[in-house]
């Protein structure tokens, strides 16, 4: 396959058009499955999550506020969401993780046939995972209490007792994609 892009402007210029054009380039080059523009984010968004990769740059924005700044605006998204849906297991099992993950794609599959958009939020139940297994040393105690705190609200919001939650969606009208993913071909293994 062969695509031509004619545009006025390329890297190192740092706008809109050089940062998708080098996004839609390593998109088909790598074809990841993760294509940033599924997100739906404005460029500058875009080039910002490139930054954060970078635990310095992340820190440094964070000391100007840029973490309270972000919280605020996905508090906003989330307030808007038409539902929200949370997945939960009784147990930390490799079987329990994958009948949720079996749940999760049934239910994405369901509310793509009604039209709807589902957005997974699982960051800080990741992060969970990772402390309760014993990954702290990635995270400040004041880090650790906030993912904490973050975790608990989460199980009272959803009423979620004696398990663990392990995904979140927000649901609702998103209207027509303005990218997709590409997929790399299965890799089939067959053991005897």
């Amino acid at each position: 396959m062969r695509i031509l892009i004619i545009t006025a402007t390329y890297v190192p210029s740092i706008n809109g058009i050089a940062i998708t054009l080098l996004q839609q380039k390593e998109e088909l080059e790598k074809r990841l499955g993760f294509y940033i523009k599924t997100l739906e984010l404005p460029s500058p968004v875009q080039f910002a999550l490139k930054l954060f990769r970078y635990w310095p740059a992340m820190n440094l924005f964070n000391k100007l506020g840029l973490n309270k700044i972000i919280a605020k605006g996905n508090a906003v998204n989330y307030a808007n969401a038409s539902a929200m849906v949370a997945f939960a297991v009784k147990n930390n099992t490799s079987r329990d993780f994958i009948i949720a993950g079996r749940l999760m794609q049934r239910l994405w599959l369901k509310v793509t046939k009604m039209g709807l958009s589902a957005q997974p939020m699982a960051g800080m139940l990741f992060f969970m995972q990772a402390i309760s297994g014993g990954e702290t040393s990635k995270f400040s105690s004041s880090q650790i209490e906030l993912i904490k705190n973050a975790h608990e609200n989460v199980k009272k919001t959803f009423d979620i007792n004696n398990e663990m939650p392990v995904m979140i969606f927000r649901v609702g009208y998103g209207g027509e994609p303005s990218a997709r993913s590409s997929k790399k071909p299965p890799e089939i293994i067959f053991k005897n």
